[in-house]
């Protein structure tokens, strides 16, 4: 089972991406970058020719781990909202009024 040269590139870039954002501390797009990648890795996996058995289990495995990232994120986001996160566009009202 073989990457694609265009899926090849595009996982590397989506990981150095998820890292990057990391190391910045940027978690919505890390996770963000993390589940394109896992989900593009499942993708490939099914459509892919190879032993069914490892097929399979490979696609599970990335699945599952899209689907955390994907929690994750979704519950990162719900933090942010209830934070007032200013990047997240809450608190733009509450701050005019303390004026």
């Amino acid at each position: 089972m073989t990457l694609s040269a265009g899926l090849r590139v595009a996982a590397v870039v989506a990981g150095l991406l998820s890292v990057g954002a990391a190391l910045l501390a940027m978690r919505e797009a890390s996770l963000l970058w993390t589940v394109v990648t896992l989900a593009a890795l499942c993708g490939h996996v099914l459509t892919a020719s190879g032993a069914p058995r490892v097929k399979w289990g490979v696609a599970a495995g990335a699945g599952l781990f899209a689907l955390v990232a994907t929690a994750n994120l979704r519950w990162y986001r719900e933090q942010a909202a209830e934070a007032g996160d200013p990047a997240r566009g809450q608190a733009g009202a509450d701050n005019r009024e303390s004026w």
